[in-house]
């Protein structure tokens, strides 16, 4: 009689955990198979046989699908990515200003400000120095901790001065 011999080659398993990124960023993302030793295929353009793959400026949410083969098996799995759209950062208006004047720089459209040159969001300060400024904001989403910018120009004038000329004329 014949004996056959079946050889049970384990399943080959696959993960790639999903990506939530803000949008802007880089990134890399690497797939996970077993048992160790396959062959990864990640289906872009061009296709990429490794197991990790690199993004870079991600701007929209995408589905990219790979494969891990060993052992004669093939499994597929998808990276889903999500791509948080930065906060709409404003930081007002451009302001002109006299030199001692007492100015309020208020940005909105995210949770938490970081202004440049020392100034706190919404916190009255002095212009003491003639010039133009450029007052730059960082505002951060403080649930997906995406962030973006935005700018104002301050012009900082020399306070007028008035001089009055008066004749010694009597008037009745």
């Amino acid at each position: 009689s014949a004996q056959i011999i079946i050889e049970v080659i384990q399943s080959p398993t696959l993960n790639v955990d999903p990506l939530e990124v803000c949008s802007g960023t880089d990134t890399i993302v690497t797939a996970s198979g077993l048992p160790l030793g396959g062959d990864y295929l990640w289906y872009t353009v061009p296709q990429q046989a490794t197991s990790s793959i690199s993004f870079n400026n991600l701007t929209s949410s995408d589905s990219i699908p790979v494969s891990y083969t060993n052992n004669g098996c093939t499994i597929f799995d998808t990276l889903v990515i999500n791509v948080i759209p930065p906060p709409s950062v404003e930081a007002g208006d451009s302001l002109n200003v006299c030199l001692g004047d007492t100015l309020v720089l208020t940005a909105s459209g995210a949770d938490v400000f970081e202004w440049s040159n020392g100034v706190q969001n919404g916190i009255p300060f002095v212009a003491n120095t003639v010039g133009s400024f450029l007052y730059q904001v960082t505002g951060t989403n403080s649930v997906t901790g995406c962030q973006n910018t935005d700018e104002v120009f301050v012009s900082v004038n020399s306070s007028p001065t008035l001089t009055l000329d008066i004749d010694e004329q009597t008037i009745c």
